[in-house]
């Protein structure tokens, strides 16, 4: 029961000429059921105090809460075990501990060398090395908590804590519990991690207006629930837009995307997910066609992670790069402008037929052909006009999009007669051949046949469309 067993402890007299005596329990005394004091003089048999003089030896059983440690300015809950936690036991019918009087409970540094601030003058000087970490203040901007016992009787109490300063990523803390009117006690083998918040990765950098897709975050997400997630204009400083906090409101988030909740990855608690489905996208014409994150962990307010961008991609127009795109012709390979928001390098684009309503499973018309530099070459296999085209465009890894109303637009009606003026320019070329000229008689079938083909190979080459050159003078 206590540290000197059945031998019991011995009474001495103190400077104050009191008898005293100190002892250590070791056994928790049972709720309603506090130890009673035996006495015995010198040899003679232990024998029980009487009026009984009782004490209630309590012990903190466990700590639950913050699963996955705590984060910077979210609220965490706690839930204290014990028999004798202070308060009403509705149950039993029974007071705990000191009526009006509350346990406390705190978290302080572990090392005590790395901070601050003591309860009491003499523990803070520099000398202080060793000291109780108990008598520190409170860690992270945090405050010494009361724990309310469980209302229906249950033997457990709850305090919640916020923590608000950090300048480390990851802060180790340990608990100091406090029963009732008992100085504070350190629980070396209770500790809590705080972390501050943050969004490590995204899983895509871009999604596709008016097409569903689901994003994997990854980072301090494993504590809390209930997190929100959406996307608004970049600032333009740090973390704060016109005096306010970049992600503050509710009803600032862009891309027609409202805050959704997002929901645990149940392959790894450390990532959570969110469908998102955007209806708007950013003018291609704007300074800055991304949208920055901002994400919101439990209870805590919104985070700003201007590093984490998302596009929302967009094809507005097709312009054909050659006269004759417009007219298909069989093997002919044509070329083609995209425009739109998220264009890039990583993209792809094919042509599929107009009856076609998706570009899963399809019969392929032209393509696929990567997009370089906003501009993409198909060659197609049979003759058609743009009214029976339909374009699929793929933005990096998504899925192919099909775009039945894109605009498609001929470069020659951006520049009139541009085309034709480059037609009435005379120009002679001297060609090297490889091979011997002689061996094709002037004016038979052979050497038309020759030119024919040389000029068509010239044109193919050169993504002219149909011939614009023509000889100058017979070969």
């Amino acid at each position: 029961m206590n540290t000197a067993g059945y031998n019991g402890d011995l009474v001495k007299v103190n400077s104050n000429n009191e008898m005293v005596f100190r002892t250590t329990f070791l056994t928790p005394s049972q709720l309603g059921k506090p130890h009673m004091l035996c006495v015995r003089f010198n040899q003679e048999p232990w024998a029980l105090v009487r009026p009984a003089i009782v004490i209630r030896a309590a012990q903190l059983e466990s700590v639950g809460g913050a699963y996955g440690g705590a984060l910077l300015n979210v609220m965490s809950s706690f839930v204290f075990t014990s028999d004798h936690i202070s308060g009403y036991a509705s149950t039993q019918n029974i007071q705990v501990g000191i009526v009006g009087i509350k346990d406390q409970v705190k978290w302080v540094y572990t090392d005590v060398t790395k901070h601050v601030t003591f309860t009491d003058a003499t523990t803070a000087s520099t000398t202080s090395i060793n000291a109780n970490p108990c008598r520190q203040e409170p860690a992270l901007g945090s405050t010494t908590q009361e724990v309310i016992r469980n209302s229906k009787g249950q033997s457990y109490g709850t305090a919640d804590f916020i923590f608000t300063t950090s300048t480390s990523l990851i802060e180790t803390l340990t608990l100091c519990y406090k029963f009732a009117t008992e100085p504070f006690s350190l629980y070396t083998n209770i500790e809590l991690k705080v972390y501050i918040p943050n969004i490590e990765t995204v899983s895509t950098p871009i999604v596709v207006k008016d097409v569903s897709k689901i994003l994997i975050f990854s980072g301090t997400l494993s504590s809390t629930k209930d997190d929100l997630v959406k996307w608004v204009t970049p600032s333009t400083s740090m973390n704060t837009q016109n005096g306010e906090n970049v992600c503050s409101g509710l009803n600032n988030a862009q891309g027609g995307q409202a805050p959704v909740t997002t929901f645990p990855f149940f392959e790894d608690f450390e990532k959570k997910t969110a469908n998102v489905l955007f209806t708007q996208t950013v003018s291609s014409t704007a300074s800055v066609t991304s949208l920055a994150l901002c994400y919101k962990f439990g209870n805590g307010p919104y985070v700003y992670f201007d590093q984490h961008r998302l596009t929302v991609g967009h094809l507005t127009n097709v312009t054909a790069l050659t006269s004759e795109s417009q007219v298909v012709v069989t093997n002919t390979t044509l070329r083609y402008k995209a425009g739109g928001v998220g264009i890039s390098d990583q993209d792809s684009a094919m042509f599929v037929r107009r009856n076609e309503t998706s570009c899963l499973n399809v019969n392929v018309l032209a393509g696929p052909a990567p997009i370089i530099d906003n501009v993409f070459a198909v060659r197609f296999a049979s003759n058609s006009g743009s009214d029976a085209l339909q374009l699929c465009y793929q933005f990096q890894s998504e899925p192919f999009v099909l775009y039945p109303n894109v605009e498609m637009v001929e470069q020659k009606s951006l520049v009139d007669g541009y085309y034709d003026n480059l037609r009435r320019v005379d120009a002679q070329f001297t060609f090297n051949l490889d091979g011997n000229i002689e061996d094709y008689p002037a004016g038979s079938p052979e050497r038309t046949t020759l030119l024919i083909s040389f000029i068509n190979d010239l044109v193919l080459l050169l993504l002219l469309g149909a011939s614009p050159l023509l000889p100058m003078n017979p070969i």
